[in-house]
């Protein structure tokens, strides 16, 4: 199991996120289950007992699904739950609004990805107006299919003001590619094609959005940022 960043609802209910993919069989071995099952569990306690585990969502793959929780006036206490499934087709977003109890079904978030999509790692958060946040890696300009897992990648981001019913045009956020497979890369290419397992996002006071991601342009991964900042919503229909 992959034990995920805990989330703190408006009561001091706190959230954990985990997923579920695997077994250790009989003679020792290790086998994958035929659909990782992501979950969370709840304590409202301060962490000394914890619920049963509610159940997410089987859409997740092998990935490493983040938690979100809305502390707006508007969607308090909503939960987010992002990932990309086994195929890093989709980045899927799942929705619950009754404290993890029941989730949506997946989202598709990566609406501009292509005909052959390769999407990584994907980051949520929710600023203080109750925007929600994500970002990924993805390959869409590089559509070389014949390099796999190595196809260059980019940071995108988009953002929902309706509680992630609808989106916002994804915008391209790093300005130059991420080529995993270089000499200087090494193995970590091979076990980290994104750089890494996730990358950072997260809302800042004055409701901007802060990114931190690995990034190989320089042909070595490197930790680059940028600030992310949405339009007045007067001009919501255009890109942040």
């Amino acid at each position: 199991m992959n034990p995920m960043n805990p989330a703190v609802l408006s009561d001091g209910t706190l959230m954990v996120p985990l997923s579920d993919y695997g077994r250790t069989t009989p003679g020792g071995d290790f086998a994958w289950l035929a659909r990782g099952r992501d979950w969370v569990i709840t304590s409202a306690d301060g962490a000394r007992t914890f619920s049963l585990p509610l159940f997410v969502t089987e859409a997740c793959g092998r990935s490493f699904p983040e938690l979100a929780v809305d502390a707006s006036e508007g969607y308090r206490d909503r939960l987010y739950s992002v990932c990309n499934d086994s195929s890093f087709a989709h980045v899927y977003l799942h929705i619950s609004s009754d404290r993890g109890e029941r989730w949506s079904a997946p989202v598709a978030v990566n609406r501009g990805s292509g005909p052959s999509p390769y999407v990584r790692t994907a980051a949520i958060a929710v600023n203080r107006d109750g925007i929600v946040g994500i970002s990924w890696y993805d390959a869409r300009n590089d559509r070389d299919e014949s390099k796999g897992k190595y196809r260059c990648q980019e940071i995108f981001f988009t953002a929902s003001v309706d509680g992630g019913r609808t989106f916002l045009p994804e915008v391209k956020v790093s300005s130059a590619k991420n080529c995993p497979n270089t000499a200087a890369n090494g193995q970590v290419a091979e076990r980290w094609p994104a750089g890494g397992d996730y990358h950072g996002l997260a809302a800042a006071a004055n409701g901007q959005f802060h990114l931190v991601w690995a990034d190989s342009r320089d042909g070595i991964y490197k930790l680059r940022t940028a600030t992310v900042a949405l339009r007045p919503k007067a001009n919501r229909g255009q890109k942040p």
